[in-house]
């Protein structure tokens, strides 16, 4: 018997996935953030950014509640075909993209948002369809 590739493990769990009821979804996102939020790696970062939750993942959305004032929480934006990290707070205004997913508006009055490239960013939060037994990211 061979090893499943990695199509086929997201194809299997993609599956899983969308079977979750919204209810459960929402506990177990509310679960995931709260651990998070107690872990050491949100406890030191500073700079983070956080990648929307698309088909059924788990919604790190709830990160934006448990930061710190000492925090900067950043989402990416695909610019001139360049991915950067923009700064959001509760005032962000939203709107989709060409994928359909949400992202901030690229201004505020007038002016360009704060972005950074991911080198600057201390911790990066990405949900994902799954990983394999050494934790990295399948799909």
């Amino acid at each position: 018997m061979t090893a499943p590739d990695a199509e086929e493990i997201r194809r299997t769990q993609r599956k899983f996935r969308h079977a979750v009821p919204a209810d459960e979804l929402e506990r177990r996102s509310l679960a995931a953030v709260g651990r998070l939020a107690r872990s050491d790696w949100w406890t030191h970062a500073r700079t983070i950014a956080i990648y929307a939750a698309i088909g059924g993942e788990l919604r790190p959305e709830g990160l934006l509640d448990e930061r710190r004032d000492d925090q900067r929480l950043h989402v990416p934006v695909l610019a001139d075909d360049a991915l950067r990290f923009v700064a959001v707070t509760e005032q962000t205004t939203w709107m989709p993209n060409r994928f359909r997913i949400a992202e901030p508006i690229a201004t505020e009055g007038g002016s360009p948002i704060e972005s950074l490239g991911a080198t600057l960013l201390d911790l990066v939060i990405v949900p994902c369809v799954a990983v394999d037994r050494s934790g990295h990211r399948i799909g």
